[in-house]
């Protein structure tokens, strides 16, 4: 049964890291804070492994689904860049 919100622990942490990367990231691009990019970023990685553990747990939520592999998309993609062609 498909829900609205995360139901599983993991699955509650991995979204709230996701959302928290965005928020950070955001903020990092409009206003330059002082915190390092690759700070934000672990948050970010640590967001999709925790999406990833909640998917084989079982997760069943629409914004799991929706925002969460939007995020953890954008996470990889992004880092594998980085690492690919490093400026």
């Amino acid at each position: 049964m498909m829900t609205f919100l995360p139901k599983t622990a993991s699955g509650k942490w991995g979204f709230g890291l996701s959302l928290a990367f965005v928020v950070l990231f955001v903020l990092k691009v409009v206003v330059p804070i002082p915190l390092p990019s690759m700070a934000i970023f672990a948050v970010g990685i640590a967001g999709v492994v925790l999406n990833v553990i909640a998917l084989f747990r079982g997760e069943r939520s629409i914004l799991f689904y929706v925002l969460g592999g939007l995020i953890s998309s954008f996470v990889l993609f992004w880092v594998g860049g980085e690492l690919l062609f490093p400026h």
